[in-house]
């Protein structure tokens, strides 16, 4: 079954939005790299090289230096983009641990290298690794993308908070009661009965005020770590360990793209530098310490949002006196009809295929020369005449100019070798299957025809 998986990577590799080879799951090279290995009856298979000067296992990272919360969800962000095309290309991970997972603590990229477990939903090829498992693998149901789901904010969760999100005061009494390990009972504490540590309605299994537990230490400071998440980062949890932890209710866990997208905003709007040097978490015009060095954060005010610019009214003017009316003037001797001129063929309009958040949803939009594209028909994320269509008279060519605050990534007919960045108020030429990423990696235009 895991051949036959591997296979199919093979003849389907993993793009990303651009059609390009995803470098960041590192899985066979292509259709010849399968080699079979008869004497022990079983195969390998050939994966690009990744340099471990460039990439460390994220536990080691962890271990050597915790990182910045910035760059941190750079990480989380690219991880859950990673997941955003697996999925999307019908697959499922299966195994989300943090053994399989390696970084670039510079630049945040990511690598994950073990894709032996990666199937499609309906085959199940792996039990998962304790502790990131969703309770309804326990219960002998097949895993799917919400379990991906579940396992990845898990991985979250172990780096932000510590521990595992099912571990609390009942499922300690749960072992010590019965005398038995955490593998002897997995399927009673984190299937059946799991119940989250910081579960808002339920605080039978909170770690909370563990005095005189052999874990006191351990317990406190996730606590602390847990108070000091931004409020959206706790409901995003909250969401997959509380409300979507059964079964019938795994479409409430929070998405690959609903992490992504958080991640990208905190970075932006949540991380603020303590006098330490590290950067933390502390979310606009509220007070916070940082988990680094306990110092208290200064104060991040909220974005503010240009108000729009008001037209004073125009003063009234005094009316025209009025002036007796002029005589008719004779009607002009009728012309010899013109000549009729040959049909021009300036071109007039560009059309649009827009993918906006790269997939799944396509839109089809058309401009024509002189024109404005209206921005939140298109992506949220957009002001309005974001993009204007202006017309070369001597090349006879249509171009869009840039009018929004961000810098676009342009690539003339599809061809990623020719690609070049066009930053505000520049233009660029359009011509067919010219690509235009506008937000990164939440809206692309495809220049479908030009007329």
């Amino acid at each position: 079954m895991i051949k036959r998986n591997i296979r199919k990577l093979m003849e389907r590799p993993l793009t990303d939005e651009n059609g390009s080879r995803l470098k960041g799951i590192v899985g066979p090279m292509d259709k010849d790299s399968l080699i079979e290995l008869p004497a022990s009856r079983g195969f390998g298979y050939i994966m690009e090289l990744v340099n471990m000067k460039q990439f460390m296992k994220i536990t080691t990272v962890r271990r050597v230096g915790f990182p910045n919360h910035d760059l941190l969800c750079t990480i989380f962000s690219e991880l859950a983009y990673l997941f955003h095309r697996l999925h999307l290309a019908g697959w499922c991970y299966k195994d989300i641990n943090d053994e399989n997972i390696y970084v670039d603590p510079k630049s945040g990229e990511v690598r994950i290298i073990d894709c032996d477990n990666i199937s499609v939903q309906s085959v199940k090829t792996i039990f998962g690794t304790l502790g990131y498992v969703a309770p309804e693998i326990y219960v002998t149901h097949t895993p799917d993308i919400y379990s991906d789901y579940f396992s990845l904010a898990v991985f979250y969760y172990r780096f932000l908070v510590g521990g595992y999100p099912l571990d609390g005061k009942r499922t300690e009494e749960y072992m010590i009661k019965n005398g038995l390990a955490v593998k002897q009972c997995a399927d009673e504490i984190y299937g059946k009965n799991a119940l989250f540590a910081f579960d808002p309605k339920d605080h039978s299994n909170s770690i909370r005020n563990m005095k005189g537990h052999r874990n006191e230490k351990s317990y406190k400071a996730q606590v602390y770590l847990w108070d000091n998440l931004p409020s959206e980062l706790k409901q995003a949890f909250i969401r997959t360990f509380s409300d979507g932890l059964k079964y019938e209710n795994r479409n409430l866990r929070t998405t690959e793209r609903q992490w992504l997208k958080l991640f990208e905003k905190l970075k932006e709007d949540c991380t603020v530098r303590c006098s330490c040097g590290r950067v933390c978490f502390c979310e606009p015009d509220k007070s916070g310490k940082c988990v680094f060095c306990g110092k208290k954060l200064p104060q991040k005010q909220k974005r503010q949002i240009a108000p729009k610019r008001q037209i004073a009214p125009k003063p009234q003017t005094a009316p025209k006196p009025q002036t007796a009316p002029k005589p008719p003037i004779a009607p002009k001797p009728p012309t010899a009809p013109k000549r009729p001129t040959a049909p021009t063929r300036e071109v007039e309009k560009v059309v649009f295929k827009a993918h906006r958040d790269i997939a799944p949803t396509h839109i089809i939009t058309e401009a024509k020369r002189g024109q404005s594209l209206c921005g939140k028909k298109i992506h949220p994320d957009l002001n309005e005449g974001w993009m204007r269509i202006e017309y070369n008279t001597k090349r006879n060519m249509l171009g869009c100019r840039n009018f929004s605050q961000y810098t676009w990534r342009v690539i003339p007919g599809g061809d990623n070798s020719k690609a070049y960045d066009l930053p505000p108020q520049k233009i660029a030429p359009l011509s067919k299957e010219t690509v235009i990423a506008v937000l990164r990696r939440k809206l692309e235009l495809t220049v479908d025809k030009v007329e």
